[in-house]
Order: structure tokens, then C-alpha cells, then sequence
């Protein structure tokens, strides 16, 4: 785990006298800073110079709609996760609870028992803007165990 990140930030900001805007954040160190007008967002890019806080765009007069991307580093109140190839488990057991439709449509409780699940090394993450939570699928592999156990499905009768 790491206390700090770089993450992109986009900024719509209206150029003062001079055809300067100041961002909220100093870009990272290296980090390219992207401007374009807010009718042509990510369209062509204007030449701007920058210096700290404060980007200088070639031609722009005061009032000017812009839109500024640029990366910053996030140093507070982080904490930033990474999942790497190499950093994955190498194999696990999984409890879980799940339903089964009978022929009757009947559901039934059943709860499983994975003994030997190893992830592949691809993943997917679906997000969504509405509030909805994101959702992590890693597809896994079911191995047997050294007792030849592979999967377990319990029925507990009421």
C-alpha cells in the first residue's frame, strides 16, 4: 500500500488579462498539461507554457473558456492499492452463499465451499456515474485439493 498517487484532473477555468489560468493543484513533476478550448474539448490542443499554479495560453484573451488536463500528485490523505501480476494469491478457498431453482421454481440456500481457487490474470471493472457500486469481476479457476476436494454444495433442510 502506498501514501500517494497521481491521478488526472480536469479543470474548466476562464482565462484572465494575459490569457493566464491558475489550476487548483501544481502538476506533477514531468507531467504534460493539456489545454483546449471548451467548445473543442479534447480537439486541438492551444500551446500553453506553465510555470507552478499558473498556465499561460498562447493567444487567449481575458474571458476565454478553457479546459485544462493535467496529472498531480496526491500526497494527502491517500492511501493507493496496486495489483500487479506478481502480487497475485496464488491459490485460495472460498465460502459463499448462493440460491438453486429447483424444476418447481423453487429457490433453495445452498452454501459452497471452493477449496483450491486460483484467479487468471485477466479482470474487469464495470463503474457507473449514477451511484451504483463497481463491480470487480476476476475470473477464477476451480483446482482440487490435496484431499482431491474441488467443491462443496450444502443444503441446509429447514
Amino acid at each position: 500500500m502506498s501514501k500517494s498517487a497521481k491521478f488526472m484532473v480536469r479543470e474548466e477555468l476562464t482565462a484572465a488579462e494575459g490569457g493566464t489560468v491558475t489550476l487548483t493543484d501544481t502538476p506533477a513533476s514531468g507531467a504534460a498539461v493539456n489545454v483546449f478550448a471548451a467548445d473543442d474539448d479534447c480537439g486541438t490542443a492551444k500551446t500553453a507554457t506553465v510555470a507552478n499554479k499558473t498556465v499561460t495560453i498562447t493567444g487567449a484573451a481575458a474571458g476565454d473558456k478553457v479546459i485544462v488536463y493535467y496529472v498531480k500528485d496526491i500526497t494527502d490523505k491517500v492511501q493507493k492499492i496496486s495489483v500487479k501480476g506478481s502480487s497475485f494469491p496464488k491459490a485460495f478457498t472460498v465460502y459463499g452463499d448462493t440460491v438453486m431453482k429447483t424444476e418447481s421454481d423453487e429457490l433453495l440456500p445452498y452454501k459452497f465451499i471452493a477449496y483450491k481457487v486460483t484467479p487468471q490474470s485477466n479482470m474487469s471493472i464495470s463503474m457507473s456515474n449514477n451511484g451504483d457500486p463497481a463491480t470487480i469481476t476476476i475470473t477464477c479457476d476451480l483446482m482440487v485439493n490435496d484431499d482431491n476436494e474441488m467443491l462443496d454444495l450444502i443444503l441446509e433442510e429447514e
